[in-house]
C-alpha cells in the first residue's frame, strides 16, 4: 500500500530516526522528572505526619481557669495558631526542595549512567564514524545529567532543606511549651509562671525565628557554554541584588 510504503520511507530517514531516539530520551527525562519529584513529596510528607499527628488545642477542661485569664488564653491560642501557620509554611518549603533534591540526585546517576553507555560504543569507532544517534543521544543526555547535577549546588537545596527542617523543629518545640504552659502554668524550665510574662518570652522568640529560609547560588550555574559577558552581567546582578533570604513581616 502507498501508505505504508510512505510510512516505512519516512521512518527509514536517519534524521527522523535521530529525532525519534532524542524524542524517547527526552520523555524519558520527562517522566523520570515528575515521577520522582512526586515520589520525594510523598516520602517527605509522610515523615512530617508524625510530627502533626499530636497538634492539637488543649481542651479548655484542662485549662485553669482560676489562674489564667480570658484575655490572657485568648492571646496564648492565637499565638499557638500562628505557630501552627508557621509550621506548615516551613514544612510546606522543606518538602519543595526536598522533592527537587531526591529528583536530583537519582536523575543525574541515571543520565550519566546513559552518557557513559553512549560514550562507550560511539568511542569504538570514533566520532567520525560513530552512529548520528548514538551521538544525539549522548549530547541529550549529557546535558540533561549537568543540569540535573547542577541543581543542588544552584538552588542550594542542602542549606534550604536544613534550614526549614530547623526553624520548622524550633517552632515545633515552642509550640509544645506553649502547650504544656496552657495545662501547667510553666514553662519547660518550671521558672516561668507568670501568663503576662510567658505570652512576651512566645512572643520574642517567634521574633528570633522570623525568616524566610531560601536562597540560590548563581556562581554554581555550569559555565561551559554561557558567553563571559552573560556571566559577567549574571554575576553582578546576584551580587547587586544579593541571594540571602530576607525576613517575612512581623505579625
Amino acid at each position: 500500500m502507498p501508505f505504508l510504503q510512505s510510512v516505512k520511507n519516512w521512518g527509514a530517514n536517519p534524521s527522523v530516526q535521530t529525532a525519534l531516539c532524542v524524542s524517547i530520551v527526552i520523555i524519558f527525562i520527562g517522566i523520570g522528572t515528575l515521577y520522582f519529584n512526586r515520589d520525594g513529596q510523598a516520602r517527605a510528607a509522610e515523615w512530617l505526619q508524625r510530627l502533626r499527628e499530636n497538634s492539637s488545642i488543649p481542651n479548655d477542661n484542662n485549662i485553669d481557669h482560676t489562674k489564667l485569664s480570658l484575655g490572657n488564653q485568648e492571646r496564648l491560642i492565637e499565638q499557638l495558631e500562628e505557630l501552627r501557620k508557621r509550621e506548615d509554611f516551613h514544612a510546606e518549603v522543606m518538602v519543595f526542595f526536598y522533592a527537587r533534591y531526591y529528583m536530583a540526585i537519582i536523575m543525574f546517576p541515571l543520565l550519566g549512567a546513559l552518557s557513559a553507555i553512549m560514550l562507550f560504543f560511539i568511542s569504538k569507532r570514533g566520532w567520525a564514524a560513530a552512529n548520528d544517534r548514538l551521538i544525539a543521544v549522548f549530547i541529550v543526555a549529557s546535558a540533561a545529567a549537568i543540569y540535573f547535577g547542577a541543581i543542588p549546588a544552584v538552588f542550594k537545596l542542602e542549606d534550604n532543606i536544613g534550614d526549614n527542617k530547623n526553624l520548622l523543629l524550633q517552632y515545633k518545640g515552642l509550640d509544645n511549651e506553649l502547650v504544656s504552659f496552657l495545662i501547667t502554668l510553666e514553662d519547660v524550665t518550671g521558672k516561668i509562671s507568670n501568663p503576662n510574662t510567658f505570652i512576651h518570652h512566645v512572643d520574642d522568640q517567634m521574633a528570633k525565628l522570623n525568616s524566610l529560609a531560601v536562597g540560590f547560588d548563581y556562581s554554581k550555574v555550569p559555565t561551559t557554554f554561557i558567553p563571559e559577558k552573560v556571566q559577567t552581567a549574571a554575576v553582578t546582578n546576584t551580587n547587586t541584588s544579593g541571594t540571602k533570604g530576607k525576613q517575612m513581616p512581623s505579625q
